[in-house]
């Protein structure tokens, strides 16, 4: 292989996390190699321009049987999502999972909806957490964190959904200042303007949206002067010394031409999304890491994570509607986790929103109710038989051992998400709507009602999050407080690899937010020249 130049840092992957790790390890004076699998797209279709030829690849492609089955991927460019074919994986029939992923500068923010919401000591310090911290200790972080990304908010002086730095929050439709009154009165909940960032996805006018890391963080980070991104390079695994054990770099393979090649530098951050760091840590095989880095006490890779998510569409008769809003981001409305009868150690909340959606008034089949939809959100169960691990004897197109992806929702996940189900059920029909199917929406006779009763597919709901988790004791964890690998220092985990509970909050706030204090302490580190 070929030796290539030294950087002070090296982070693998460009998207929400990798992003904030190039922002702050720049800050801190470092030379820092962002590493991307996929190409640097100087342009992306979103629903204009380009409507028609960005439908018309998303019907043809064959090559997307997973990624086509997200919602998101009929509503963007299908460039953003990955070839199936190309990054084949391996997922048993009775436990599948829907492995939906972006590899291009960016990642996967260009498809990202914007919800920004913290975590609370409710998830920090619930019942079997076991994190090493609070959220005073992160406080700072997500705070700069918000700042960077502009969220929008109300402080709304709530335990368990933290306020931030906040712009002004997006107004609320007549719709969703109805259900606000009507769950205060009835049920003393609380219904909130959503948290998160005022921007649109992806293909406005061609270009990669300010949702995008490409807009804010790696702007920031590409400012100083000491990023350089290399996009279309595969990183296979992290090379170690073989006499302490440490990272020395990392192993690629460009994406194009196949060739192999080599970067150093003394500290490496992945931040590849928390399975894809998983498997380079799994591959990452050495005489002093014979089963991978990190996996040496056999908690590598498990107790994998995803959102227990139960969507309900429902009508408001009487309700006037209201034109011109979305529902993205800082655009809708949360109900933000509230104590149930008895108690409850895994929480759960709603987003979600009420006309929202743009659909022609001659489309509707009642054009006399607002339209509305609650997203319930809850902590899944953390079960270590829900892992990733490696099949040896599959490799995608550049040669990676595939991934094995085992997922089965516990059966209190499935009591959870008839707990959702019945208070959105309760909760609407208080507000005098009714929940409903999609064909009691449109005027297509061909349409179906889906039922309420099947969870998806884990994996649709993209919030996967674990597979090395932090804490304070080796014997029971992947990785330190600060996302440093217990046997390899000099490797920093920041995405959402090392999430101990997945908490019911959407989680690429959290991610952020861990990777700037890992990246900073690790920084710091490395300046003073500690081990």
């Amino acid at each position: 292989m070929t030796q290539q130049r030294d950087f002070d840092a090296i982070v693998v992957g460009s998207g929400a996390t990798g992003g904030i790790a190039a922002w702050a390890l720049t800050a801190k004076g470092l030379s820092v190699a962002v590493l991307e699998a996929g190409p640097d797209r100087t342009r992306v279709y979103g629903s204009t321009p380009g409507r028609i030829a960005r439908l018309a690849r998303a019907c043809i492609a064959r090559d997307q049987p997973v990624q086509r089955r997200h919602v998101v991927y009929w509503m963007t460019d299908s460039r953003l999502f990955v070839s199936d074919r190309d990054n084949p994986y391996v997922t048993p029939a009775d436990a599948p999972f829907a492995w939906i992923r972006g590899r291009q500068v960016g990642g996967r923010t260009h498809l990202w909806g914007g919800l920004c919401l913290r975590f609370s000591d409710r998830e920090f310090a619930g019942p079997n957490a076991q994190w090493p911290f609070r959220h005073r200790d992160l406080d700072p972080y997500y705070g700069r964190i918000e700042r960077l990304l502009h969220v929008h908010g109300t402080r709304d002086g709530l335990a368990q959904l933290p306020d931030g730095e906040f712009g002004d929050a997006s107004p609320m439709s007549p719709g969703e200042l109805h259900l606000k009154a009507s769950l205060a009165r009835r049920f003393g909940r609380h219904v909130i303007a959503a948290r998160g960032i005022r921007a649109p996805r992806a293909g406005v006018n061609g270009t990669a949206g300010l949702l995008s890391s490409n807009a804010t963080s790696l702007a920031a980070a590409r400012a100083t002067g000491r990023m350089t991104l290399r996009s279309d390079t595969v990183v296979t695994r992290v090379a170690v010394d073989s006499a302490s054990g440490r990272a020395t770099g990392v192993e690629c393979i460009d994406a194009r031409t196949l060739a192999p090649h080599s970067l150093r530098a003394p500290l490496v951050v992945l931040c590849a999304s928390a399975l894809e760091s998983v498997r380079v840590m799994l591959n990452s095989r050495s005489a002093r890491h014979p089963g991978g880095i990190g996996a040496a006490r056999g908690l590598l890779g498990r107790g994998i994570m995803d959102h227990v998510a139960i969507p309900l569409l429902f009508q408001l008769p009487h309700v006037p509607e209201a034109a011109g809003l979305q529902l993205l981001g800082s655009d809708g409305v949360v109900i933000p986790r509230y104590d149930t009868a008895g108690g409850n150690a895994r929480g759960y909340g709603y987003w979600g929103g009420v006309s929202r959606f743009p659909l022609p008034r001659w489309l509707r089949r009642d054009r006399g109710a607002a339209l509305g939809v609650l997203y319930g959100m809850g902590e899944a169960a953390r079960d270590d038989g829900n892992r990733i691990a490696l099949d040896a004897a599959r490799t995608d197109k550049w040669g990676v051992p595939c991934a094995a992806i085992r997922y089965a929702w516990t059966d209190d996940d499935v009591r959870l998400a008839q707990r959702m189900r019945e208070d959105a059920t309760s909760m609407i029909e208080a507000c005098g709507g009714r929940v409903v199917g999609v064909a009691d929406v449109l005027r297509l006779p061909f349409l179906r009602n889906r039922g309420h009763a099947e969870m998806d597919t884990p994996g649709l709901f993209v919030h996967e999050v674990g597979g090395a988790r932090m804490g304070d004791d080796p014997a029971t964890s992947v990785a330190d407080p600060f996302g440093r690998v217990w046997d390899c220092p000099n490797l920093v985990l920041g995405d959402g690899a090392t999430f101990v509970t997945s908490g019911w909050q959407n989680p690429t706030l959290t991610e952020m937010a861990l990777c700037l204090r890992a990246c900073e302490h690790a920084a710091d580190r490395l300046g003073a020249g500690a081990p």
